[in-house]
């Protein structure tokens, strides 16, 4: 049985992130202007169509499917013991603890990422792919509404 029939379309999911990419947080107006840390969707470096092919697809354990992870990305992982897409959602997962919102989960990815010291130019686009994928998966574990600027 093809269970992704009864998934919301990833087009509609992305049409609200990409509205969202092209305005700037009102987060980053508070951040200090030389300092671009922590997650923010307008600086992911996927294109629209790469990330909706992403999220067509079925999961595989091919960690390279993932937007912005290549062989350096997949070097970094590995060495922190990520081998697996699987392993990636997991690991995305269990920085979700009660309470914590959607800007502080995609953070603390991101600064996973960062600690690993996976390549800083993808780091946004592997965040919003997870995020978005384990959204559609797990609805309202991301909200890409909360990165719009007023």
């Amino acid at each position: 049985m093809d269970y992704r029939r009864y998934l919301p379309k990833p087009e509609l999911l992305l049409g609200s992130i990409l509205k969202v990419k092209k305005r700037r947080k009102k987060r980053l107006s508070r951040m200090s202007k030389d300092t671009n840390d922590g997650y923010d969707p307008a600086r992911s470096t996927t294109k629209e169509g790469t990330l909706t092919e992403f999220l067509r697809k079925q999961v595989t354990s091919n960690i390279e499917s993932v937007p912005g992870i290549g062989p350096a990305g997949r070097a970094k992982l590995s060495a922190a013991g990520v081998n697996t897409l699987f392993q990636l959602i997991g690991k995305f997962l269990s920085l979700k603890d009660e309470g914590v919102e959607t800007i502080d989960h995609c953070d603390r990815f991101w600064y996973w990422l960062k600690q690993i010291e996976f390549p800083p130019g993808t780091r946004g686009a592997v965040v919003q792919a997870i995020a978005e994928l384990v959204n559609i998966k797990f609805p309202g574990t991301y909200d890409a509404e909360l990165y719009a600027q007023e």
